[in-house]
């Protein structure tokens, strides 16, 4: 996590991480300049003004990890700036990594950041909301399990995640900050699993070695 001023992010990078991890980095500006950018090999899914297009802008960013040093580095404007980054181990480790379309909210003046349900196509996929703010928020209420929450610091870029286990709508996510009306920003995703392939034979097991008679499919997101 980090927080304060200036032109730069940066985020130490999740301890135990390894090579294939999946990385996904949020972050916020309280700028409206659209130059997010990092040097650390991240794409960019999510890049959002906020509702009236002149406070902030917030961005996603997603990696699969390979030779990572203690910390990622994101550039942007010279001004408040919150963000986070979480591992996730277990995301499909080549193609797209989003098991749904994006979910986008900016609220002008509220309390809730809302964002509509998407519908995954796989069991077992990590459902994640982020959410950040003008000013200091107090995050409450959250419809997913927090795993990163940055309470009483400007923008308090959060994540909150679950694994939904069958494939289908995920339904509304929200995320409540604190009492005042402020400018909020939200994303929902959804990240597809790996799929663990294991074929029975006879009297031993083999893994992903040749073609085989059938397959036990095992989808794994793991180590929250």
């Amino acid at each position: 996590m980090a927080n304060g001023s200036g032109n730069t992010t940066t985020l130490n990078v999740p301890a135990n991480t390894v090579d294939g991890d999946f990385l996904l980095a949020w972050i916020y500006v309280q700028s409206n300049t659209d130059n997010h950018a990092s040097a650390n090999g991240f794409t960019r899914i999510v890049n959002q003004l906020n509702a009236t297009g002149n406070i902030s802008r917030a961005s996603l960013w997603w990696k699969r990890a390979l030779g990572e040093g203690a910390t990622v580095v994101f550039t942007h404007g010279n001004s408040t700036r919150s963000g986070c980054i979480k591992r996730f181990p277990g995301v499909i480790a080549t193609g797209n990594p989003l098991d749904a379309s994006i979910s986008l909210n900016s609220v002008e003046l509220g309390q809730v950041v809302t964002c509509a349900s998407i519908s995954t196509g796989s069991s077992n996929s990590a459902v994640v909301l982020v959410g950040a703010r003008v000013a200091a928020p107090t995050w409450t209420l959250e419809t997913l399990t927090a795993r990163i929450k940055q309470d009483g610091v400007n923008g308090g870029a959060s994540m909150f995640a679950d694994i939904q286990a069958a494939a289908g709508a995920t339904g509304v996510h929200t995320a409540k900050n604190g009492t005042t009306n402020h400018y909020l920003h939200g994303a929902l995703i959804a990240l597809k699993p790996l799929v663990e392939e294991t074929t029975y034979m006879p009297d031993k097991w083999w893994r992903n070695t040749e073609q085989p008679p059938a397959f036990l499919h095992k989808n794994r997101i793991v180590g929250y």
